[in-house]
């Protein structure tokens, strides 16, 4: 499946003497519920537009198993859940399919987490972030790439839950 899509910043009603909390609302054009991933506030790197961040082509590989298809895509993720060594070694196959791709993801089958890795960092290890998803309509992997555009790091999330909505 390949599916363009939209994610916005949007900050949430913080209760009272609390720090304020984000939400990172990703959609598609497919019907898909929007889907909100909580983040920490960012360190401004650039200005941000407070609702628009990032729009993006994001692939499927385990629906769209072409690699040509991948070419163009920003965000490459797997729905199949896979064993932690099957993870490591569909995040080096298909990264070396899809060179221009920022973002590549894979649920794990140890549940509630993802094997990912992006950004500048592409290269080096990937990082487990912990979200309880159903893959195969997740949105996460877009919120992940918009989290990256924004000036976000892939390891701050490793340490904050990220619960559906």
């Amino acid at each position: 499946m390949r599916r363009f899509v939209t994610v916005g910043l949007r900050e949430l009603t913080p209760e009272a003497g609390a720090p304020p909390r984000y939400g990172l609302y990703a959609r598609d054009g497919l019907g898909h519920p929007p889907y909100v991933l909580l983040v920490p506030p960012l360190r401004p790197r650039h200005p941000l537009d407070p609702v628009h961040v990032d729009e993006h082509l994001a692939v499927d590989t385990d629906l769209c198993p072409d690699p040509p298809a991948w070419e163009c895509a920003d965000v490459l993720y797997g729905s199949s859940p896979r064993a932690y060594a099957d993870a490591l070694r569909w995040l080096a196959t298909t990264g070396s399919a899809g060179p221009g791709c920022g973002l590549l993801a894979v649920p794990l089958t140890a549940g509630g987490h993802w094997l990912v890795t992006g950004g500048a960092a592409r290269t080096a290890a990937a990082v487990v972030v912990p979200c309880a998803v159903r893959p195969e309509v997740s949105l996460l992997p877009s919120c992940l790439h918009a989290w990256l555009v924004a000036g976000g790091s892939l390891s701050a999330l490793s340490r904050d839950r990220c619960p559906p909505r």
